[in-house]
């Protein structure tokens, strides 16, 4: 199965499912075309998407600052942006973290 990376004018985006409350932190391999990925902080006034957009900025080896969830920000299904990344670059990155 395949990531579906999404080239826009600013970015990259492509879909990730949080498990929220976990005992670890990490990123899990892949599920229906999204990042499966825990984190353990708790799903509550906006931590376990700090924690996303923290285990991706460390994972990715970009700032947070260039990560935005774009929709999903009550939800286990986000959509998320990588600004200023290319498809092509994100690809590469990502196909040795879940390798």
């Amino acid at each position: 199965m395949s990531l579906d990376l999404r080239q826009t004018e600013c970015g990259v985006t492509f879909s990730v499912i949080v498990a929220p409350a976990s005992r670890k932190t990490e990123i899990r391999g892949l599920h229906d075309g999204a990042i499966k990925l825990s984190v353990t902080a708790a799903a509550e006034r906006g931590k376990a998407n700090k924690a996303v957009i923290g285990l991706l900025a460390r994972q990715l080896q970009l700032s947070p600052s260039n990560f935005e969830i774009l929709s999903g920000h009550g939800s286990r299904h986000k959509n998320v942006l990588v600004i200023g990344a290319t498809e092509k670059q994100l690809r590469q990155k990502l196909a040795q973290l879940l390798s």
